[in-house]
């Protein structure tokens, strides 16, 4: 019988997780066993009782968490994934024209949900840097929160999440990880990635902890996580390698 390691992780690293297990079973006859979600929500999770045995998070704050409250090992920093915008291709809005576009009465602004999603929370930092230019709150106070929550709707199975929400309406344009935005728009021809103008840039970084009494297996699997293999197949769905974090650190 195959030993089993349980992995929570972000919905963030939803088309990213079966490639990663699949590399990893190559070489290993751990079966990796995983669960996606919004951060804040598993890490709650986890504190209510709930035994993963690694747990990765878009957000360093929640494996801190846990890493204080004696429950897992201290965390480490496994990739980064810089927010963009995501909006259909008809807009014709580029980077330097992103706030002008957001402020217009008409542009509903998507994102996801704050406190439980980490992508929610950035995405409003965001639109708290985009408003002090102009002094108000506006961006801020027109933002839905239209994902990442547990009210919020589904995708059908086989559909992006991001690519069908926008397909039917729900937003102009959404803030979101770069390599959700890859995703819409492999799900949706009609949509369209615009850079962030460097007032507004902000990168997420990722971190991992393995939760205590966990096997030796799950060590193994984070560590194959920082492989230039594995590194390689983050990069290829948009996220940002542990060795361009480190160069951007110096």
């Amino acid at each position: 019988m195959k030993d089993k390691v349980v992995c929570f992780a972000p919905g963030s690293m939803l088309d990213v997780m079966p490639e990663l297990v699949n590399a990893f079973s190559k070489h290993s006859p751990v079966e990796i066993i995983y669960k996606l979600g919004p951060s804040g929500s598993l890490c709650e999770e986890i504190l209510s009782g709930s035994q993963p045995d690694i747990f990765i998070s878009a957000n360093v704050a929640h494996p801190k968490k846990l890493f204080a409250a004696g429950i897992a090992g201290e965390p480490e920093i496994v990739i980064g994934n810089d927010m963009v915008a995501l909006t259909n291709k008809h807009s014709d809005c580029e980077s330097s024209q992103l706030i002008d576009f957001m402020r217009h009465k008409n542009t509903v602004i998507g994102i996801s949900t704050t406190g439980a999603d980490p992508s929610g929370d950035y995405a409003a930092e965001i639109l708290s840097r985009a408003d002090n230019i102009y002094g108000d709150m506006m961006l801020v106070n027109k933002a839905k929160m239209i994902t990442g929550g547990r009210e919020t709707p589904n995708a059908p199975k086989g559909r992006n999440q991001y690519g069908w929400l926008m397909e039917n309406g729900r937003a102009d344009i959404m803030l979101s990880y770069r390599s959700n935005a890859l995703a819409a728009c492999n799900d949706n021809a009609d949509l369209t990635i615009i850079e962030l103008p460097d007032e507004l840039s902000l990168r997420g970084l990722y971190a991992t902890c393995v939760l205590s009494d966990a096997p030796m297996a799950a060590f193994d699997f984070v560590w194959f996580l920082l492989t230039n293999y594995a590194q390689s197949i983050f990069r290829q769905h948009g996220f940002a390698t542990k060795e361009i974090l480190d160069r951007n650190c110096h």
